[in-house]
C-alpha cells in the first residue's frame, strides 16, 4: 500500500516520507517543502482542496525537470484533484514523473 498523508497546513516533508502520496486538505496556501534531492526519493502531491499549492525545494540547487528549470524554483498549482508526482533522478533534480492539471513555476 502507498501512504497517504493528509495535510491541512504548511509541511516540511521528510525523507521517510518518501513514496507517500501527499493530500493538500489546507482551506488556505499550503507549502510543501521537498528535502535536499537523493537519487530515488519520490512523492506525489494531490491538490485536493483546490486551494494554492506550493512545492519548495530545500536545496537552492534543486531543480524541478519538466516544471520549472532554474535552481530554486518553486512549482505551483491551485485547481482542486490535480497532483504531481516528483522523484529525485539524482543529487540535484528531480524529474516530473506524472502530473494532471497546470503546474506552474513558481518563482
Amino acid at each position: 500500500t502507498v501512504p497517504i498523508l493528509t495535510k491541512d497546513a504548511n509541511y516540511l516533508v521528510t525523507a521517510a516520507d518518501t513514496g507517500a502520496i501527499i493530500k493538500n486538505t489546507a482551506l488556505v496556501s499550503a507549502t510543501f517543502t521537498l528535502p535536499g534531492a537523493v537519487a530515488g526519493y519520490n512523492y506525489c502531491i494531490y491538490n485536493y482542496a483546490g486551494t494554492d499549492v506550493i512545492i519548495e525545494f530545500t536545496d537552492a540547487n534543486d531543480v524541478a525537470l519538466n516544471e520549472v528549470n532554474s535552481p530554486g524554483d518553486s512549482v505551483t498549482n491551485t485547481t482542486a484533484y490535480d497532483s504531481i508526482c516528483l522523484t529525485a533522478i539524482d543529487a540535484t533534480n528531480w524529474g516530473t514523473i506524472s502530473s494532471v492539471g497546470t503546474w506552474a513555476d513558481g518563482n
